[in-house]
């Protein structure tokens, strides 16, 4: 089982559908999703998807997302990974990363 941190947790509960419409793509709907990260949370979460992305399979993950506080759902498993893989990727540029 997958444990999150406090921290992502707490991005979780950013993640409402109304803060989504209209999103067209997966980067913007990554973008969009930061907005919710405060700048202390990001070395946890960081980390937290570091560990993550490289010890889950994208069905262990997608299984794992659906115990999060989180209002948004994803369907698809490799979709969700991807989206992890660009929010770790987004949090590793400006203004997240030092």
């Amino acid at each position: 089982m997958i444990t999150m941190p406090r921290e992502f947790r707490m991005f979780c509960w950013t993640l409402q559908l109304e803060n989504f419409k209209p999103i067209t793509t997966v980067d913007n709907f990554v973008e969009v999703a930061v907005r919710g990260i405060q700048l202390e949370w990001v070395p946890v979460i960081v980390t937290f998807l570091d560990e993550i992305l490289s010890r889950y399979q994208p069905s262990e993950l997608l299984d794992w997302w659906w115990s999060t506080p989180s209002a948004v759902s994803f369907h698809d498993a490799e979709g969700f990974r991807n989206f992890l893989t660009l929010l770790r990727e987004r949090l590793a540029r400006p203004p997240f990363s030092n």
